[in-house]
C-alpha cells in the first residue's frame, strides 16, 4: 500500500513540519506555517521576493517574537524526524559540522565568531541528518546546533584547554540531543574524525545508540590474540591487519580531486581502548570494547594518495558481509552531509539572510534548515521510488503544466519521469550521456513550475471573475 505521497505540496508539508509549534497563539504558529509554505515553493529567493509586502511585514514580526527561537521553530521537525526513526530498520545519523559564512553581513560583524583561518566571521552548525540505511533516503533532521565559536584565550595551558567547554563537545552534544531510541531501534552515529573524542564514543554506547567513527587519534589499545593480551597502537595495529575481503570504494569530487572508483581491502579485528590518562573526571569512564575495522587502497593510481579509512564500529565487524555494510555506512556520510550542506547555502541561501541581530537570524536559518531537507529529498525520492505514479510528488495540476512548458508528447507518468522534466526546466539536458539531475537544477526547475502553476491558477480566477453577472 503506498503512502498518501512520498513528497507533499509545499502547504501540507509546511504544517507536518510545523504546525505543532508553540509560539505562545495560535496565530503565530499558523504565520510559521504560511511562511514556510511560502518559503518552500521559492526556495533561494529572497524574502522581499517571496512573501507579499502584507505577508513580509508578518513574517518579520514573527521573527522578533522572543518565542520565536533557534529550538522552537525546529522543535516540530524534530519530532516529526524521531517519529520516522521508530522502525525496526537501521537508522544512520549522520553528524557533521558546516561553517556559515556571514562575513559581509557588517551590522553582524561584532556578534559572529571567528571561520575558516580566523579572518571571516560568521557560526558553526552541527547537524545530525536521519538517514535510512536500506534505501538511503533522508529522513530529516534528527538535532541541530547552531554554534557561537569563540576564539581560544591566550597561553592557555592544556590541562586548562580540556577543562573548559570545547569545540569537541558538539559531537557528544549531538548524540545527546538526539536522545535515546525506542525499544526494538538500532541508530547508528556515523562521524567523521572530528567525532573521534572518547567521551563522544562513551556518551553513543551509554545512550543506546551504535557508532562508526572515523579514527584520527592514534589511540593506546589493548588486543587479544590466543597468547594472551597486547597492547599496541591504533593505527599500527590496524595496518597490521591482513585483507579479509576486496571490493570497491567511490571516491567522491573534491576540490581538485577528480572523482575515481577505488578497489580496496578491507579488514577488522575486536580492540579495548581504556580512558586517556589525560581525560578529566577519569574515574567516571569505563574501558570500551570496539572494532577496529580498515579500508585501505593498497595499490593506487601513480600520483594520488592512496585511500585509507581506519573506522572505530561497535557493531560486531566479523564476516565479509559485515565489512562491507560498515564500509557502505562510512561511504554514505560525505555524499549526504555534502548535499545538505549545498542545499542550505545554495539552493536556500541561508548565507544570505539579513537579519540585524543573532537572535532574529537564527530562528529563520532554523526554518530554511528544514526547507533545505526537503530540496535533498526530492530527488532522494525520484532515485528510490522511480517507477511510481507521478501524482506521488507532484499534483496533476503540476503535471499537467510541466508537460505543456515542455512540449512533452509522451505523458509524463512516473517519478523519475516528472523529476526529470522538472529538471530541464532548471537547465537539465537529458541526454543519454547524461547522469540522473542534480538537486540544483531540480530545485530551479521547481521554482519555475511553480511560478506557471501560480499563473494557471490566477487565469483561472481571472476566468471565474469575468464569468460572474455584474
Amino acid at each position: 500500500m503506498l503512502e498518501q505521497t512520498r513528497f507533499p505540496d509545499a502547504v501540507h508539508w509546511a504544517r507536518a513540519n510545523f504546525s505543532g509549534v508553540n509560539l505562545g497563539l495560535p496565530e503565530r504558529s499558523k504565520r510559521l506555517v504560511h511562511s514556510a509554505a511560502c518559503i518552500a515553493m521559492q526556495p533561494g529567493a529572497s524574502f522581499p521576493t517571496i512573501f507579499t509586502k502584507k505577508d513580509l511585514r508578518c513574517f518579520y514580526d514573527l521573527m522578533h517574537r522572543p518565542e520565536a527561537t533557534h529550538a522552537s521553530v525546529l522543535s516540530g521537525h524534530f519530532t516529526r524526524t524521531k517519529q520516522a526513526m521508530n522502525t525496526p530498520e537501521v537508522i544512520l545519523i549522520v553528524h557533521d559540522t558546516t561553517e556559515l559564512d556571514f562575513t559581509s553581513h557588517e551590522a553582524l560583524r561584532d556578534q559572529l565568531g571567528p571561520i575558516g583561518n580566523g579572518t571571516r566571521r560568521g557560526l558553526l552548525q552541527h547537524n545530525s541528518l536521519a538517514v535510512r540505511a536500506n534505501d538511503h533516503v533522508l529522513l530529516g533532521l534528527a538535532h541541530q546546533q547552531l554554534v557561537l565559536r569563540k576564539p581560544e584565550p591566550p597561553n592557555e595551558t592544556r590541562t586548562q584547554r580540556k577543562n573548559r567547554p570545547r569545540e569537541s563537545d558538539l559531537w557528544k552534544q549531538g548524540f545527546n540531543g538526539v536522545g535515546r531510541p525506542p525499544e526494538g531501534c538500532v541508530w547508528v552515529d556515523v562521524c567523521d574524525r572530528g567525532g573521534d573524542i572518547f567521551e563522544a564514543l562513551h556518551v553513543a554506547i551509554k545512550l543506546g545508540h551504535e557508532a562508526l567513527i572515523r579514527a584520527c587519534q592514534d589511540r593506546c589499545i589493548q588486543f587479544t590474540q590466543p597468547d594472551g593480551t597486547h597492547s599496541a597502537k591504533l593505527m599500527e595495529f590496524a595496518r597490521s591487519l591482513p585483507g579479509q575481503v576486496s571490493d570497491t570504494v567511490q571516491v567522491t569530487q573534491k576540490g581538485g580531486r577528480a572523482a575515481r572508483k577505488a578497489t580496496v581491502q578491507l579488514a577488522a579485528a575486536e580492540i579495548r581502548i581504556d580512558p586517556p590518562k589525560q581525560l578529566p573526571n577519569r574515574e567516571n569512564y569505563e574501558s570500551l570494547r570496539v572494532w577496529v575495522v580498515r579500508i585501505w587502497e593498497a595499490n593506487p593510481p601513480t600520483n594520488t594518495l592512496g585511500l585509507e579509512w581506519v573506522i572505530l564500529s561497535t557493531l560486531p565487524t566479523k564476516t565479509d558481509e559485515e565489512l562491507r555494510t560498515r564500509r557502505d555506512w562510512y561511504e554514505l556520510r560525505w555524499p549526504i552531509a555534502e548535499d545538505y550542506h549545498q542545499a542550505e547555502k545554495t539552493g536556500c541561501s541561508e548565507e544570505d539572510v539579513r537579519f540585524q541581530d543573532l537572535a532574529t537570524l537564527s530562528p529563520s536559518l532554523a526554518l530554511l534548515s528544514v526547507v533545505a531537507v526537503r530540496l535533498v529529498q526530492l530527488r532522494q525520492t525520484a532515485r528510490a521510488y522511480p517507477d511510481e505514479p507521478a501524482t506521488q510528488v507532484a499534483s496533476e495540476l503540476e503535471v499537467a503544466m510541466l508537460q505543456q512548458a515542455l512540449g512533452v508528447v509522451t505523458a509524463v507518468c512516473t517519478v523519475r519521469q516528472f523529476v526529470r522534466a522538472m529538471a530541464k526546466l532548471g537547465g537539465f539536458l537529458g541526454r543519454k550521456c547524461d547522469r540522473e539531475p542534480g538537486w540544483k537544477t531540480i530545485w530551479r526547475g521547481y521554482h519555475k513550475l511553480q511560478l506557471l502553476v501560480q499563473g494557471a491558477q490566477l487565469h483561472q480566477q481571472l476566468l471565474q471573475q469575468q464569468q460572474k453577472p455584474p
